[in-house]
């Protein structure tokens, strides 16, 4: 297919301009070509899920499967869910702790980057653990996302990857002991936009089995009437500084 060609053409290109967090040009040059490229090469799917969901987005999302009787909408950028009743969250936190009985708090420190912060999670669990794809492509998760884009989200297929079951823990990191760096430190993420983060907690933080949705800067404008989902544009993300604690944090997102 000929955008495989472009994007091959161009990945030399892609990874110079990427070099140092984007310094060449800086962040927001770095997107704004990033975003025109990204219409340029997926702006018909763009435009085809954004006018399937003006036109019949009810009527897929009960071909998809039941909602819950509440629903979540996202309000200055993030919204919180603490029912623990949202369809198959209970299967997805059965299936994490038997991820971390196996794989958690088990690497040794090193100095690789961000070794603060590690994907458990391997492309084969998603067979293994269906849960977590049940669970992001539920009507309940998808309601609250497209009604926030305005358009049918979809899993990113691009850095950070659509499901991720992160570690995170100073422990892990031998050079914990410098000043915090990278995602420790309040920060823009230079990928997708709009994207929308949902984050489920579950080791070692206050309440577990809780559902966060994290939006960015800016809400789209929608058409008619994202977890980490797309629309073929980047986006920004900003977190807090915060350090990482000392015991390991596990979340899945």
């Amino acid at each position: 297919m000929w955008v495989n060609l472009v994007d091959r053409a161009l990945a030399p290109v892609a990874s110079w301009l990427q070099e140092g967090t984007m310094r060449r040009l800086g962040i927001e040059r770095t997107m704004g070509l990033a975003s025109r490229y990204n219409r340029f090469r997926t702006g018909r799917e763009l435009r085809y899920r954004e006018e399937r969901y003006s036109r019949d987005f009810a009527g897929l999302l009960a071909d998809n499967g039941p909602v819950s009787a509440h629903a979540n909408e996202i309000r200055d950028g993030y919204v919180l869910d603490t029912s623990r009743d949202l369809l198959h969250l209970e299967r997805l936190l059965r299936d994490a702790e038997e991820v971390i009985a196996e794989r958690g708090a088990q690497s040794t420190p090193d100095k690789r980057y961000r070794a603060f912060f590690r994907n458990l999670l391997t492309p084969a669990d998603l067979i293994r653990f269906p849960s977590f794809l049940d669970f992001v492509l539920s009507s309940d998760v998808l309601a609250t996302v497209a009604e926030y884009f305005g358009s049918i989200p979809r899993l990113s297929d691009t850095l950070p990857p659509g499901v991720r079951f992160a570690e995170s823990s100073k422990e892990m990191d031998a050079e914990s002991h410098l000043p915090p760096r990278d995602s420790q430190l309040f920060h823009i993420d230079p990928y997708s936009r709009p994207m929308v983060y949902v984050i489920v907690t579950l080791r070692d933080v206050e309440r577990p089995g809780h559902v966060l949705g994290l939006a960015g800067p800016g809400k789209p404008v929608p058409l008619g009437g994202r977890t980490r989902g797309r629309r073929g544009r980047r986006r920004q993300r900003r977190r807090s500084r915060r350090p990482h604690h000392r015991r390991p944090r596990f979340l899945q997102g």
